[in-house]
């Protein structure tokens, strides 16, 4: 018995420590593009990634940041890169600034992540919700140039 609730303890313990490093993927979102292209400064062949979102009111949204976005391999899509999140979940608190942005890069819906160059030139962008699958096979074209979807 004693044997079992010690096995019992270390699978709760496995199972806690998996669901912490699910949850916490470390993305460092920039809370503007300049601040992002400044840490790009230098760097060559990189990307802004900037994603507009509202996960307060948004379904797909929501999907995708428990999804894909919480996944270690848009973490390191993300330390290789930069990323900007905007996010409009409080419909009564969206600032000029992000009234700006969303028109500067007609915004049409949520969920949007735009990849940009280091210049803040656009290279593509995905509107709604992907699968994994899609979402970073599509993502990873947009990055390397290769895709261009509008």
């Amino acid at each position: 018995m004693k044997r079992f609730l010690i096995a019992v303890l270390c699978a709760g313990v496995m199972v806690g420590v998996w669901s912490a490093e699910k949850k916490s993927t470390g993305v460092k979102w920039e809370n503007d593009i300049l601040s992002a292209q400044k840490s790009l400064k230098g760097a060559k062949q990189k990307c802004i990634l900037l994603y507009f979102t509202a996960p307060g009111w948004c379904g797909p949204c929501r999907m995708l940041e428990k999804g894909p976005l919480a996944t270690a391999e848009f973490a390191a899509v993300v330390r290789k890169n930069a990323a900007v999140k905007v996010d409009f979940s409080d419909r009564n608190k969206i600032t000029e600034g992000q009234r700006k942005l969303l028109r500067e890069f007609e915004v049409q819906g949520f969920p949007t992540l735009i990849v940009l160059d280091a210049n803040g030139k656009e290279k593509g962008r995905l509107v709604g919700y992907l699968p994994e699958k899609n979402f970073f096979a599509q993502l990873d074209g947009l990055m390397s140039g290769k895709g261009k979807n509008k």
